[in-house]
């Protein structure tokens, strides 16, 4: 495994982020100075277009902008040199119409190769891109920030925290997500969103991660709500009850075939679990996970093809649920 080593880009201390949020996938750890949301995004490089996988969180006030994407190079590109991100780096701040300042190429080891750009963009902004390629794939990292905010030590942490690997996913292998009370391992990048909701006559913001089909035509989506303070006292006294309300909710989705009380393995605290199976209106078939941890209520919900089998799906089920545990 190989950790990039970090060199002093801007200044000083300065700004710092309220939470970093820890990445990981098939080759790669990061730190995120932030909350992503993962998108997909053109990226040219020798004129082959590619699909960047970005985290990215909100522009904040004064347009700070934090990402993290990767993109696996195909194997029909030739070689890849340093010289050529270079020209990819010249290319990319001429059609945003930016004035690069600095361009380094960095040499981690004999394995990684990679570039950096300071970039002067209009409106008083300014443009951080690394770019590296390691094992087959590519990586960026960057900041578009207020040229008179200091975010040199937060860059500095960012781009220290990358370790690279082999970006081959092996078979089974779970990706992690982090939230700030649990982490769960799916079977696939997630993209994450938020949305506001009412839940019992209260504003509340879900949290969504979901993983696109794949070939089998089997897609996730884990939700996170935080319970408004109205409905607390009854997460309290009537948890079964509350879950049950919620469980009410599916059955307009279709029909309910099976549903069981069930525990998380890997959370020893105490908490409470649904797990029913619907058949879609649509004609999909849904295994839905609905747990009550606290004052938070988590759902893990899994959707297959009629064609496929409720037993058929809970093996894979039970091992994605299996791997949420308590963080902080």
């Amino acid at each position: 495994m190989l950790t990039i080593v970090a060199c002093a880009v801007l200044a000083a201390a300065g700004w710092a982020p309220t939470e970093w949020r820890e990445l990981r996938g098939p080759g790669y750890e990061v730190q995120f100075p932030g909350n992503p949301s993962l998108k997909e995004t053109p990226f040219v490089l020798k004129a082959l277009p590619l699909k960047l996988k970005l985290y990215s969180d909100e522009p904040q006030p004064g347009r700070l902008n934090w990402g993290f994407g990767f993109a696996d190079l195909p194997a029909s590109l030739p070689g890849i040199s340093a010289q050529e991100l270079s020209a990819t780096d010249r290319a990319y701040a001429a059609i945003i119409g930016g004035k690069i300042v600095k361009q380094t190429e960095l040499a981690p080891d004999k394995e990684t190769f990679g570039t950096e750009i300071t970039v002067e963009l209009k409106n008083g902004l300014q443009l951080v891109r690394r770019l590296y390629v390691h094992a087959g794939r590519l990586y960026q990292m960057s900041v578009i920030h207020p040229a008179e905010l200091d975010v040199a030590e937060t860059f500095k942490r960012f781009v220290a925290s990358l370790k690279l690997s082999s970006p081959v996913q092996s078979q089974g292998e779970l990706i992690t997500i982090n939230e700030a009370s649990f982490s769960i391992g799916l079977p696939g990048y997630a993209d994450r969103t938020a949305h506001d909701l009412t839940v019992g006559g209260e504003p509340v913001v879900m949290t969504m991660y979901q993983v696109p089909k794949d070939a089998t035509g089997q897609d996730w989506w884990v939700r996170v709500v935080k319970l408004p303070p109205g409905m607390h006292p009854q997460a309290k006294a009537q948890p079964r009850g509350l879950l049950a309300d919620f469980r009410t909710g599916l059955a307009e989705q279709g029909a309910i075939r099976h549903e069981e009380q069930v525990q998380l393995k890997s959370w020893k605290k105490p908490h409470h679990g649904l797990l029913v199976q619907i058949e879609q209106r649509d004609g999909r078939r849904s295994l839905v996970g609905i747990y009550l941890i606290g004052e938070e209520l988590l759902t893990l919900e899994m959707q297959a093809p009629k064609s496929v089998a409720g037993e058929q799906m809970r093996p894979l089920f039970d091992r994605v649920a299996d791997s949420i545990k308590p963080r902080g």
